[in-house]
This record gives structure tokens, sequence and C-alpha cells, in this order.
């Protein structure tokens, strides 16, 4: 991850595991605390997603994984119930 200074600019790389040969990456609050999280779908044989919550100065907190069953190749992030998520324990 990059994480632009404001002028155009970037600073250093900044490297988080995901797990096996993640496939697909999609960013969003999925904690609702309004800070942007990442989620990945791992390799097509790995069954489950990795959520990495943003702590709110522009890094992420530890993985935690989530089972899918199989093939998880792909992930989609919104309010399906229509509330706001409330907070996950870091």
């Amino acid at each position: 991850m990059l994480l632009g200074n404001g002028d155009g600019t970037y600073g250093s790389a900044r490297s988080y595991g995901t797990g096996n040969l993640p496939t697909f990456v999609a960013t969003g609050d999925v904690d609702g605390d309004g800070d942007a999280d990442v989620v990945t779908a791992r390799d097509t044989f790995g069954n489950s997603v990795s959520v990495l919550l943003g702590m709110g100065d522009g890094t992420l907190g530890g993985r935690v994984d989530y089972p899918t069953g199989s093939e998880s190749d792909g992930v989609a992030i919104g309010d399906f119930n229509a509330t706001t998520a409330g907070p996950i324990s870091r």
C-alpha cells in the first residue's frame, strides 16, 4: 500500500499479509467506524476472505480470515441490511 502525501507524491510502501494468492480486493467501511477497511478474496482454493480493518491513520490492523465455502474468488462491500454496522473488536 502507498499512502498519498497530499502533494501528488507517495510515502514508502507498506505490505500487509492477505493469505495466499489474493484474487480480488475491495475497500469500504465494514465495521461502521468511518475508517476505510480492506477485504480480499483468497485464492480459489483458500475458501475464505481476509478482512484488514483500517486504523484511522492510513494503516491497517492484523488480518482476520472468515470461511466462505468453496471457490471464493470475489468480494463486494455494501450495507445489505440497511443499518450502520457496529464495531468489530480489534
